[in-house]
């Protein structure tokens, strides 16, 4: 808690706004608030913007451009199809800039962004946030710290009711690019083909469930079961290792660890053995994600260096993204 306070106290003189209140955009506001020189709000919904607004005590603006001169970095949580219009805008007047998943709504205007924010030297993070999920911090060190063995396979279920607010992208853009952010960042490496089967039940226009195989080589490989068609919210994976096998929960922030020992093995027969079974339960202490990602975001900013997820980890996924629908379209597995 002191170790937070202090850095707290260091974004103090950090300006901030947020661009789009929808409700993560709402989660932006409340959390800037907290930590940072909170300035105001940018959005077309004048009641929901004066009403957010006056939560804070901060001014609402209609148009975006408005928060310029004003901010030393925004969040920009609107709509994909507006983020790199309103990045690029904010990029080349030297304004920080944190862009909600995905980056982009493809991968050209991806890059556009990364240029403009490397042309004017401002940091450029994206919103990944599960990558500040204190189970994804515990399992990366461990096993770079190679305390669980070694890595083979993760295997992801991110499952949700329908979302009926999203209404410009897919399931995929919304939800796989999670799970496929942290397999990138756990195995350290982009997977080399994808291949994905997707449906649209309830979507006329984009795909609401899917299934996505990954090939990282070295024969490493992630499975991923997306859909926006469940009664419930399911937010896990699976890891394993040559050691164990470890459930991350990312809503509870637990991991199950599950492991064996062979007892009187007889490899004359193994059809008939015993087996120990271990199986332990790991509570971490609770923290809240968008919180971590925003405080990165602004250290990042305060000491100069590169944010937890850079605009090329974002390019990335929006790369894979692309690649994931190109698979459903054709039915082939598509090589990055």
């Amino acid at each position: 808690m002191v170790q937070e306070n202090n850095m707290t106290e260091k974004f103090s003189n950090i300006r901030t706004g947020v661009i789009g209140i929808g409700s993560m955009g709402q989660n932006h506001a409340r959390v800037y608030s907290e930590i940072s020189n909170f300035i105001g709000v940018a959005d077309p919904d004048e009641n929901k913007g004066r009403a957010l607004a006056s939560k804070f005590g901060v001014e609402w603006f209609r148009d975006f451009k408005d928060l310029i001169g004003l901010v030393d970095a925004v969040s920009i949580a609107t709509p994909t199809k507006y983020h790199s219009e309103i990045a690029i805008e904010f990029a080349s007047k030297g304004v920080n800039i944190l862009v909600e998943k995905p980056l982009a709504d493809s991968i050209v205007n991806s890059e556009k962004i990364i240029k403009a924010a490397s042309k004017a030297n401002v940091v450029l993070s994206v919103g990944h946030i599960e990558r500040h999920n204190p189970v994804v911090r515990f399992m990366k060190d461990n096993l770079v710290q190679n305390k669980l063995g070694d890595l083979i396979s993760l295997s992801a279920r991110r499952l949700s009711l329908y979302p009926e607010r999203i209404l410009d992208v897919g399931v995929i853009f919304d939800l796989l690019v999670h799970d496929i952010d942290i397999m990138n960042y756990i195995f350290d490496k982009p997977p080399v083909s994808i291949y994905s089967l997707g449906h649209n039940f309830k979507n006329g226009n984009n795909e609401d469930s899917a299934i996505t195989i990954l090939d990282y080589g070295d024969g490493h490989t992630g499975i991923c079961e997306t859909s926006w068609l469940s009664p419930i919210k399911v937010r896990k994976m699976q890891v394993l290792t040559s050691n164990n096998l470890a459930l991350l929960d990312f809503m509870n922030q637990s991991i199950d660890f599950s492991s064996s020992n062979f007892l009187d093995l007889d490899k004359s027969d193994l059809s008939n053995y015993a087996m120990e079974m271990n199986t332990r339960t790991l509570n971490l202490a609770k923290e809240e994600p968008l919180k971590n990602e925003l405080m990165d975001f602004l250290q990042a900013i305060h000491k100069s260096v590169s944010p937890l997820v850079s605009g090329d980890a974002g390019s990335l996924m929006v790369k894979i993204a692309e690649a994931s629908i190109k698979s459903i379209e054709t039915g082939k597995v598509i090589r990055l």
